[in-house]
């Protein structure tokens, strides 16, 4: 049986374990596992562009939901694009200080902010106008949550996804340590194989990432 969907790679898991009751904590230890092996670097889309439109008066604006770290930030301005120089949040706190009457213009700075919710990108001015503000971005590849949803963690990385999720499985629900160690080595012997993979299709020219 070959993994592409959540559906899968759920039914794979629970043949490999003999279990057709734990549909949902599966699902969880595939999250759980896909979100642990997203911290590392090496399984982020390289580049994805998104853009919104400024409104004239707002000078915060909320970034793409999945984006881990931002490589650029342009607006255009009468049919020009230019890059935005990032600031930090004080900086642009004590330019703009007036908070009665904040400068208003085209951007040409930001400032970013992590809150719970969100990054949080602040523009400097605070836009007069409506002007396209577009994101060159590291993608955060989100874990599979549908049934059908297929993607990095689902194709390339499933044998290393699943393998740490029946690891969590064992730990957390069936009580087997022993067995769970078994699948912890199996996941990191995936990762630094994949992590091999990722490398070659990312710099050497000779693959391309297509997840």
């Amino acid at each position: 049986m070959a993994d592409s969907t959540l559906a899968d790679m759920r039914a794979r898991i629970m043949d490999e374990l003999q279990r057709n009751d734990l549909a949902a904590q599966i699902d969880n230890a595939i999250i759980e596992a896909a979100d642990y092996f997203g911290r590392d670097g090496f399984f982020r889309n390289d580049a994805q562009d998104s853009s919104t439109v400024t409104t004239a008066g707002i000078n915060v604006y909320s970034a793409p939901a999945d984006v881990a770290e931002i490589r650029q930030l342009t607006i255009t301005v009468a049919n020009t694009k230019y890059p935005l120089r990032l600031r930090s949040w004080e900086y642009i706190n004590a330019e703009d200080s007036n908070t009665l009457s904040p400068v208003t213009g085209p951007p040409v700075e930001y400032a970013v902010n992590l809150p719970a919710s969100g990054m949080s990108i602040r523009l400097f001015p605070t836009p007069d106008g409506a002007y396209r503000l577009q994101y060159d971005y590291v993608q955060i590849i989100p874990p599979p949550v549908l049934d059908t949803d297929s993607n990095f963690w689902t194709m390339q990385g499933r044998e290393m996804v699943r393998a740490y999720a029946k690891f969590l499985l064992r730990m957390n629900v069936l009580n087997d340590p022993q067995g769970a160690q078994s699948d912890r080595q199996m996941a990191d012997l995936y990762f630094r194989k994949l992590k091999q993979e990722t490398g070659a299709k990312k710099f050497t020219g000779r693959l391309r990432a297509y997840w």
